[in-house]
C-alpha cells in the first residue's frame, strides 16, 4: 500500500500513469488492488493522475478529475457526447526503475530479463510457471 501511494505521489503534474503500470512494479499488486488502495487511502495523493489504460479516471470521480486535469494542463480528448479521456500517449509517465520504486512489499526488486531490461515480478512469475508446466505438457505450452 505504501509503495503504491509513493508511486502516485511521484507522478508529475500534467502527467498520468495507469493502474496496470503501477501493478506491474509493485509485487503482488493487481490493477484492481491499486484502485482499491487509492479509493481507501489515496485522498492525500494525486489520485486523479492514475487512469485506466484507455485514459478514463476512476468511476464516480470523473468531474473532480477533469477539473484537476484542466488545472494541470493534462492533455484530454473530449468526445461529442461530453465524455472525455486523457490522451495517454501524450501524458504517460513511466515509472522509474529505481530500487525505491521497484521494490515490492516483500522487498523484492524487479529482475532483469535476458536483454538486461527490467521485468515486472508478474512477468517473471509467469515465465517461472510456464517453465514448471511445460515439461509436464511435453513442450506443448502455447503461451
Amino acid at each position: 500500500m505504501e509503495q503504491i501511494l509513493a508511486i502516485v505521489e511521484s507522478i508529475p503534474a500534467g502527467r498520468v500513469t495507469t493502474y496496470g503500470s503501477i501493478a506491474d512494479v509493485v509485487e503482488g499488486a493487481t490493477a484492481r488492488s491499486v484502485g482499491h488502495a487509492l479509493r481507501t487511502d489515496g485522498h492525500a495523493v494525486p489520485w486523479w493522475r492514475v487512469v485506466t489504460a484507455s485514459g478514463r479516471p476512476a468511476p464516480g470521480a470523473e468531474h473532480a478529475a477533469y477539473e484537476r486535469f484542466l488545472e494541470e494542463k493534462t492533455p484530454v480528448d473530449t468526445a461529442d457526447d461530453g465524455t472525455y479521456s486523457v490522451d495517454v500517449a501524450a501524458a504517460i509517465w513511466h515509472i522509474p526503475s529505481s530500487p525505491s520504486l521497484s521494490a515490492g512489499r516483500s522487498g523484492a526488486v524487479r529482475a532483469e530479463d535476458e536483454t538486461g531490461g527490467a521485468t515486472s515480478t508478474r512477468t517473471r512469475q509467469t515465465r517461472e510457471r510456464q517453465e514448471m508446466i511445460e515439461p509436464r505438457l511435453g513442450g506443448r505450452c502455447t503461451r
